[in-house]
């Protein structure tokens, strides 16, 4: 509807339209699926190569896709920190120094706290 019509014409133009408007298609599952395979297959594949010491990011370059699937592929980009990770390391960093410094730690502490 024209935005130089006013209201009362909106109406009537909505009126008349609305009983002559009907869906021009149907959503057809299988003939989107098998559109949606060919699309898919027509696509071509990009590849790159990365060559030993060649850089792929420099400080304040704008990061795209094929940017993030080589971090990903070279293993580079950081992930979410796994804290079940975290807490082991740290359990593990625990029992090595208690180990390491046995007895020491503890007449040392003692005699620290008087």
């Amino acid at each position: 509807v024209s935005l130089d019509l006013d209201e009362a014409q909106t109406d009537v133009v909505v009126a008349l339209v609305r009983g002559l408007m009907r869906p021009n298609s149907f959503y057809n599952a299988a003939k989107t699926a098998e559109l949606r395979r060919q699309k898919a297959e027509a696509v071509t594949p990009v590849s790159r190569t990365i060559e030993a010491g060649e850089v792929i990011l420099r400080a304040g370059d704008i990061v795209d896709e094929l940017d993030v699937e080589a971090l990903d592929a070279l293993g580079l980009r950081e992930s979410e920190r796994n804290w079940q990770e975290v807490a082991r390391a740290a359990a593990f960093l625990a029992i090595v120094t208690l180990v390491a410094c046995g007895p020491h730690c503890s007449s040392s502490s003692s005699s620290w706290r008087k």
